[in-house]
């Protein structure tokens, strides 16, 4: 069934439905949105009941609200460093029905000082000590060398200036052999690896590519923490058709239908 949209509609946002309509968001008009690489992260999820589930850098939620949909039995908390997107994200899970299994706190992951709980709309509270089962991310993709935002929330949204703060919180809020899940550059494979080497193990790893005859330009990677494992290298997932603007089949499962994107 469909979210129905809030009745106010302030300017300063927009509404819009994923995952072929099943979740309604609520996001800013200007700046960052939410794209197709939310829902293929949560796609690339599995968990076994009453799992606990972090999202680094939650946003507006769409991530978080995916993986709750397509997961009716775990637990999502989400860290997100701007309150006014935490507030959104709060808005979304209450609109989707979600609230009782997702929260959102304004965080910033690279805050190491354990100084207590986190802000935020939802119940409970965060904590830097807090453990969780999985970590999931969609970090920054854009680094050093590329061009610069004036608009602080773009900037944040897209511009990563420390690839490592976002791995050292993964590990450091991970209970001993949990999972972190992330999207990122293909061409920061290299990068990626180099961070997660001192903590994590047991690599897999799924390239995403636009069409089966061109490079791939994002890949999803699971590691264990202190995971000892070969690395797995999957075969890629085209998500559009040769010649053409439409999905792949494969592609249409799991942005429209919810399915599964094994990892």
């Amino acid at each position: 069934m469909t979210p129905k949209p809030p009745t106010e509609f302030p300017p300063d946002y927009t509404d819009q439905t994923i995952l072929g309509g099943r979740i309604m968001l609520r996001q800013m008009r200007l700046g960052y949105r939410v794209a197709e690489d939310s829902v293929y992260l949560a796609a690339a999820v599995t968990a076994p009941a009453g799992e606990r589930i972090l999202e680094l850098g939650s946003g507006v939620g769409a991530v978080s609200l995916c993986l709750a949909h397509r997961l009716a039995t775990v637990l999502v908390t989400g860290y997100e460093i701007a309150p006014a997107l935490v507030a959104l994200a709060n808005h979304n899970a209450a609109v989707n029905g979600l609230a009782a299994r997702v929260r959102f706190f304004a965080r910033d992951i690279g805050d190491v000082s354990g100084s207590g709980a986190g802000t935020g709309t939802g119940t409970g509270s965060g904590t830097d000590c807090e453990k969780f089962d999985q970590i999931i991310m969609n970090p920054p993709f854009h680094g050093a060398h590329h061009s610069q935002s004036r608009d602080p929330a773009r900037q944040t949204a897209f511009y990563l200036h420390d690839l490592r703060l976002w791995l050292t919180a993964a590990g450091r809020h991970l209970r001993p052999g949990g999972r972190v899940t992330l999207i990122f550059r293909a061409d920061g494979l290299a990068e990626l690896l180099i961070g997660l080497a001192p903590q994590f193990g047991s690599f897999r790893i799924l390239p995403l590519t636009a069409r089966a005859d061109q490079p791939a330009k994002r890949i999803l990677i699971c590691a264990q923490l202190g995971g000892k494992a070969p690395l797995v290298l999957g075969q890629p997932l085209v998500t559009h058709q040769i010649g053409s603007h439409s999905h792949s089949a494969a592609a249409e499962k799991i942005l429209r239908d919810g399915a599964d994107l094994p990892l």
